[in-house]
């Protein structure tokens, strides 16, 4: 019993859920056809620009030679001598690892000799090169251990989010990138080397701090270059992340000793007028989405640096599974806060509500160096949440209609059943005991004690088992969805078939017109008091129209307007009530349709009954 009580119960939760499955699916399809990359992306740049302002890395300090030190030097590319004489100013207040963030792959004079003999001799001194085509040497006189590359890997929106770490040359010689040789340098006084990853061997690590190594579908991304080694980069935030020194402030000495001492000093241009500019939106600048490659360096160093020394975290980003399973989460919350029974302004609150708190839990990891799906998750959830409510709530409506249908037939049966059907099974008591009476009377009062009990059934049957179906005698289905002519002619051809009605056997002419009408706007209910009123009107027909030898059955298009029309030749019954119930309900029908009904009779031509409304009216 508990076994089916539980099957029973995941039944009706795979059943709720199904509709919003496809929704989901069109989710997770768009991210894994990287649909959401690029919203992806903003979101992570968006959520590490927010983020608190950090205090500034004590470890670094950037030397800027800026456009005023071009116009004083009076040379560009800035002269070998001028960098030497830089270089060793520096040198004088003792930095752990000099960094010079200029190309330097032939001589410029004057100086040239200088220079040669500075680099060499200056292990503290780390110089760039560029692998990637086209290719920029370092000097020849440096080993390779002080040499780095500065190249980038620009996502496809030209934005720099990764570092590229290590990767193979031309000549297939694996090389380290410039964050790396400056790191090594720096942490090397503490004892901490470069040696391969634990929990990924491919992965780089110093002591107990492993890079997390960048692969395809990283986070957001989808299908992108991963070669050689990469790591997100876990940008500082705050809009000045590091003490800057001019070129100019050199030259004056107006500065402060303390910005060299045992630090990483990195030299590189500026000026806007060399262009060594990057695209990243996700730190402060000057210069909106804007950041100078010297920069751009400091923050590579910076958090490998920091993570190795101070804990800093990495940007990490969950498995595969769990992201999917994350996305597929909020959706399913989406499909059930769907079903709940809540007027339409308090959903819609809650469903922003709802998005709201999926931005600042993601943002919330993202403080803690997690980057998660934020994108499909808020579609997911916001989809599902917004596309089935309309749904369900129409649902819920017809369900409650269909309660209140069932409580009336409820009640309707049980005044029948403890009204007429008492008195009738007391009759029935007594004429069974009475032989003096009639057998036919007997049998025509126990025909009507099953019509009036098969009422009830009918419209059960109806309303409860289907509701885009017209129940007819004896739950004869038929279908409202069909278009009206069809339905009306099914309707035509089975109540002509009923036996109960003695006058259908003498009809010897059927003329029948069912043309297709303009329905689009009728709705279903519309449909089924249609269907009703055929039904009456030929019932009508079998009950009261005597001696009647032709039949006119039409549902057609007249000008602008719809008809449906019953006419008879019988003649009427003295004494029958031809204007009942049945003739009210058809001319509410009327009104209903903005349109009219009619019923004329004589005693000559029988009866027409007639429902006409515009084609453009329900």
């Amino acid at each position: 019993m508990q076994g089916r009580s539980l099957k029973g119960v995941l039944s009706t939760v795979a059943s709720g859920l199904l509709p919003g499955v496809p929704i989901l699916g069109i989710v997770i399809a768009a991210r894994l056809l990287g649909l959401f990359q690029a919203f992806e992306w903003q979101a992570l740049d968006f959520g590490l620009r927010s983020r608190p302002a950090e205090a500034p890395d004590q470890r670094i300090t950037l030397v800027a030679i800026t456009e005023e030190a071009i116009q004083a030097i009076g040379d560009y590319p800035i002269p070998d001598g001028e960098l030497v004489a830089l270089t060793q100013k520096i040198n004088q207040h003792q930095p752990r690892v000099l960094g010079l963030d200029i190309f330097r792959d032939l001589p410029v004079e004057p100086g040239h000799v200088e220079f040669t003999e500075l680099v060499a001799a200056s292990d503290n001194l780390v110089v760039v090169n560029k692998i990637l085509p086209p290719a920029v040497e370092a000097p020849a006189v440096v080993p390779e251990t002080r040499i780095g590359f500065v190249d980038i890997s620009p996502d496809r929106d030209g934005f720099v989010r990764r570092s590229l770490l290590g990767a193979t040359d031309a000549q297939s010689d694996y090389r380290f990138s410039f964050t790396i040789r400056i790191a090594e340098h720096y942490l090397a006084d503490k004892g901490l080397i470069l040696e391969n990853g634990i929990r990924d061997p491919r992965a780089m690590r110093f002591g107990e701090t492993e890079l997390p190594r960048f692969r395809p579908n990283t986070g957001g991304y989808v299908q992108t270059d991963a070669g050689g080694e990469q790591t997100l980069i876990n940008f500082r935030s705050g809009s000045e992340p590091f003490e800057v020194v001019t070129y100019q402030d050199i030259q004056s000495g107006n500065f402060s000793p303390e910005l060299f001492e045992d630090r990483i000093v990195l030299i590189g241009v500026t000026a806007p007028s060399v262009k060594d500019i990057v695209n990243t939106a996700a730190i402060h600048g000057v210069n909106p989405g804007l950041v100078t490659g010297i920069e751009l360096q400091a923050h590579a160093i910076s958090q490998v640096v920091s993570a190795v020394l101070d804990g800093r975290p990495l940007l990490k980003v969950w498995p595969d599974w769990l992201e999917y399973a994350w996305i597929v989460g909020w959706g399913i919350l989406g499909i059930m806060l769907a079903r709940l029974k809540i007027k339409p302004p308090y959903y819609f609150v809650s469903i922003v509500a709802v998005c709201a708190g999926v931005l600042a839990i993601s943002y919330s990891l993202l403080l803690a160096s997690w980057w998660i799906p934020v994108v499909p998750t808020v579609m997911a959830f916001f989809l599902n949440g917004v596309v089935l409510y309309p749904s369900y709530r129409t649902q819920q409506e017809l369900k409650l209609r269909l309660d209140e249908r069932q409580q009336l037939i409820e009640r309707t049966f049980d005044q029948i059943h403890n009204g007429p059907l008492q008195k009738l099974a007391t009759v029935l008591a007594r004429v069974s005991e009475d032989p003096t009476l009639p057998t036919e009377l007997n049998r025509d009062l126990r025909s009507l004690n099953q019509e009036l009990r098969g009422i009830y059934e009918s419209l059960k049957q109806e309303f409860l088992s289907a509701d885009n179906c017209i129940s007819l005698e004896g739950n004869h289905m038929v279908s409202l969805e069909q278009p009206l002519h069809e339905m009306l002619y099914e309707v035509y051809e089975y109540t002509l078939q009923r036996e109960e009605f003695p006058y259908f056997d003498g009809i010897k002419v059927h003329i029948r017109k069912f043309e297709p009408v303009v329905d689009r706007t009728l709705s279903i209910e519309r449909k089924r008091e249609m269907g009703r009123f055929l039904e009456e009107a030929l019932c009508n027909v079998g009950k009261y129209a005597k001696g009647c030898s032709r039949l006119t059955v039409i549902c057609m298009q007249v000008g602008s307007e719809n008809v449906i029309r019953v006419v008879d030749n019988g003649v009427t019954i003295v004494g029958n009530q031809r204007v009942g119930r049945g003739t009210q309900q058809a001319m509410a029908l009327g009104r209903r349709l903005g349109g009219r009904f009619e019923r004329t009779q004589s005693e000559s031509q029988g009866v027409c009954s007639e429902l006409r409304w515009s084609v453009q009216k329900r």
